[in-house]
């Protein structure tokens, strides 16, 4: 095992063998995050991770190009809403168009609760993409 390699590597970076007391220093700053579905609602829900990389509301276009490559074009397009907790754990809303360049536009939710996001985004039914 390589002692330069930290324990919850990200397995995308390459490792090499640095010389002792070397200084990793971390080269892919794309946001670190999770993602899942409300079972009841569909709402997309996107956390920040908040790791010292990109957050998700400075890498929003990979974040979302990522996660419709993952749930597929239909699905992804047919979601009645996206929302992300940002790293003051404060959740937003989120839209999205697909292209060259992509496109993210965000919106206010302004809740810390998980429920009161969802009914909020609902209510506002802005969908998932930009129209």
């Amino acid at each position: 095992m390589n002692k330069n390699k930290p324990q919850e590597g990200n397995d995308e970076l390459n490792w090499v063998t640095l010389p002792e007391g070397t200084i990793l220093i971390k080269v892919d700053m794309r946001a670190e995050f999770i993602w899942g579905l409300d079972a009841d609602s569909g709402v997309l829900i996107i956390l920040d991770l908040d790791r010292g990389s990109r957050s998700v509301t400075n890498d929003a276009e990979n974040v979302l190009t990522t996660i419709r490559e993952h749930m597929g074009v239909d699905a992804f397009d047919a979601l009645p809403a996206i929302i992300y907790r940002d790293s003051m754990r404060m959740f937003d809303g989120l839209l999205f168009s697909p292209g060259n360049p992509a496109r993210a536009d965000f919106y206010g939710i302004q809740k810390k609760g998980l429920t009161e996001a969802i009914a909020r985004a609902l209510e506002l039914e802005k969908g998932s993409l930009i129209k």
